[in-house]
């Protein structure tokens, strides 16, 4: 039996496809590690050449799990040159995707210092918005690999016209190459003979340190096999009861009382004397960053001379943390004291149908009035369909319905600060001619990348860098929250007001290394001239420490659940719980650990001490809570 074969013309094409794809992986891997030389910096010579060497094991798995199409079905005995046609276009549309999601990653990769990963799975409301936003900024790009795509198909469509010549061959050579294509292809995903397949988990066994591994892996591999997972990541192995139990002894306060057995995290707030109804006014600060704020960096960059009046008036946090790398974390933690750890899902796509505390919704019941705005889009993270539908918010706000204040230069891809707190400041203003108190949670937005221009007395220094641009929107946004405690002066609502100023997660180009402190650590100053004096927290504090701290300063009586606890109240221990990707950190006055659910990763204490093992069990005992009580809705009541 004979059958029609090219296989000079077939194996050519095949290894060049597979070549070229994995020059496109490892140009990727090289533009990482030169771009981000700092964050490789600890890594020798020869472990910077082993994980340029083992990251194409992972190249190689990646190219033929997406490339199965064209790597196996090549070899199928076709005469007709259109089949070939056919797959050629599906490489060349599978080049599309890789340059996408590679160039994606590369972009991500100064944000969290590796790849992307379990953000995929917070992000994928947001698609829309992300895509309109990559076509308008980067257009040309688009049109670029639009071209190259093209051309790419042409190119290949020319050669197989001229050199695919099949001629009638044994059918059993036909049969031995397509095994052969089926066993290469398989053997690649694999990454290996013998044991398991390559896995996200594989990095940890063939590196030496996280950063090795983080060179080893590429964007895609990490980003399929974090959507493959979907929500379900390394099991907790710590039983549920009895991490229920250490997170009630972690987060317990003489000032608390916990009310309900079937919900062990919910508690309460011891009552005292009834006093005035505070208002209270949330600033999240995008990207603030502690090096350029000179009351934490002492830097001497001059851009935010507002805010470091008000941390030495006010209480000033030296060691406050951030619960995650991207902004839906931070407003997790401050919205509903929720930390997303993997498994749980987001707000928006499943997670509120758990029962959690709102704040919001407590206060709007006291009388207040509440309102949530931010300076980006309404549709930006759906935050405000949230605020209002889930937590509970009176009203709320986006770029559409801010009015513009000043005449900008450019146009500003996240809105501008002062546009928004002045907006907040005329809110604020009317409930205190109402006579009504206030709980405003504002969002701001102009220091997030790109940094676009805002006006010419906020340019400070020289556009020459993204570093030169972001202390300008730096400075401008620094500016806005001048003004707006100005007008909390001049309007009489200053001295009832508590003021909070926390960053939502810190600058990635910011950080050199992979340094947890440096990484995750925020600026965080309350404010509040009127009953609360200027002092300095040295402790470690969380975001998470939000709502439980604002229930004891509005002394509210109604039941609460948060995995903080009270930022004010020196006399409890206190620590911050961070999400990392698909890892979990804690840290504490003691020290450091990384974590991804069955064993450490990284920790700055002797991992035979009694310290050691104490982290580690607090680190599993919050994280079993949060996914065991939202898995059953027992988180809040």
């Amino acid at each position: 039996m004979k059958l029609p074969q090219d296989f000079a013309f077939k194996l050519r094409t095949w290894a060049g496809y597979f070549l070229l794809l994995l020059g496109l992986f490892t140009l990727l891997r090289f533009a990482i590690w030169s771009v981000y030389q700092p964050v490789f910096q600890t890594l020798s010579v020869s472990e910077t050449i082993n994980a340029f060497v083992r990251g194409l094991l992972f190249d190689t798995s990646t190219i033929f799990l997406f490339g199965i199409p064209v790597f196996v079905l090549w070899w199928l005995p076709v005469r007709s040159s259109k089949y070939l046609k056919i797959l050629h276009v599906y490489w060349c549309l599978l080049v599309v995707f890789f340059v996408c999601v590679l160039v994606s990653d590369f972009v991500y990769f100064p944000e969290a210092k590796r790849h992307m990963a379990e953000e995929l799975l917070y992000i994928k409301n947001e698609i829309g918005f992300l895509v309109r936003y990559a076509l308008v900024g980067y257009w040309w790009a688009f049109l670029l690999l639009l071209g190259v795509v093209t051309g790419l198909i042409k190119m290949g469509f020319v050669l197989i016209n001229r050199f695919y010549r099949p001629t009638s061959q044994a059918a059993w050579k036909s049969v031995l190459a397509l095994m052969c294509a089926v066993a290469i292809v398989f053997l690649g995903i694999r990454g290996q003979v013998r044991g398991k397949a390559l896995s996200m988990r594989s990095l940890n066994k063939l590196s030496s340190s996280t950063v090795q591994g983080v060179l080893m892996n590429n964007g895609v591999f990490s980003a399929y096999h974090s959507l493959r997972r979907g929500q379900a990541q390394i099991q907790n192995p710590m039983p549920k009861e009895q991490a229920w139990q250490i997170a009630q002894q972690l987060l317990s306060s003489p000032q608390e009382t916990f009310t309900e057995p079937e919900y062990p995290l919910v508690r309460s707030v011891k009552m005292q004397p009834a006093g005035q109804s505070r208002n209270v006014l949330v600033v999240l600060l995008e990207s603030w960053t502690p090096r350029y704020i000179d009351v934490y960096g002492n830097n001497q960059y001059g851009v935010t001379p507002y805010f470091d009046n008000l941390a030495h008036q006010g209480i000033m946090f030296t060691n406050a943390y951030a619960v995650g790398v991207r902004s839906i974390f931070g407003i997790g933690a401050s919205f509903a004291g929720v930390p997303l750890v993997p498994g749980i899902g987001q707000f928006s796509d499943g997670l509120e149908l758990n029962t959690i505390t709102s704040i919001a919704r407590v206060l709007r019941q006291r009388g207040y009035y509440t309102a949530f705005m931010q300076s980006s889009l309404r549709s930006s993270y759906q935050m405000c369909s949230m605020a209002k539908h889930i937590f509970g918010f009176e009203e709320s706000y986006g770029m559409e319905d801010l009015p513009r204040l000043m005449n900008y230069q450019a146009e500003q891809d996240f809105g501008y600060d002062y546009d928004l707190l002045q907006f907040a400041a005329d809110k604020a203003s009317q409930a205190h001619t109402d006579k009504k108190p206030f709980f405003i949670f504002t969002f701001t937005g102009t220091t997030h990348t790109p940094f676009n221009q805002t006006t010419a007395q906020f340019e400070k220094y020289p556009r020459t860098n993204d570093e030169n641009k972001y202390l300008n929107t730096l400075f401008y946004s620094d500016y806005s929250i001048g003004k707006l405690m100005e007008r909390a002066h001049q309007e009489g609502w200053l001295d009832n007001t508590i003021f909070v100023f926390m960053a939502d997660h810190t600058l990635g180009l910011a950080q050199s290394g992979d340094d947890i402190y440096q990484k995750f650590r925020i600026p965080l100053v309350i404010y509040a001239p009127g009953f609360l004096a200027p002092r300095t927290v040295q402790y470690p504090v969380s975001q998470l420490d939000l709502i439980p701290t604002l229930f004891h300063l509005l002394n509210l009586p109604e039941p609460f659940s948060a995995l903080g606890v009270d930022g004010l109240n020196s006399q409890i221990t206190h620590r911050a719980f961070i999400t990392e990707g698909g890892n979990l950190a804690l840290i504490t006055p003691e020290g450091f650990l990384r974590h991804d659910r069955s064993k450490g990763l990284e920790s700055s204490l002797d991992k035979n001490g009694e310290d050691y093992t104490r982290l580690e069990q607090e680190l599993l005992a919050l994280d079993k809570s949060v996914t065991s009580l939202f898995q059953n809705n027992h988180w809040a009541k």
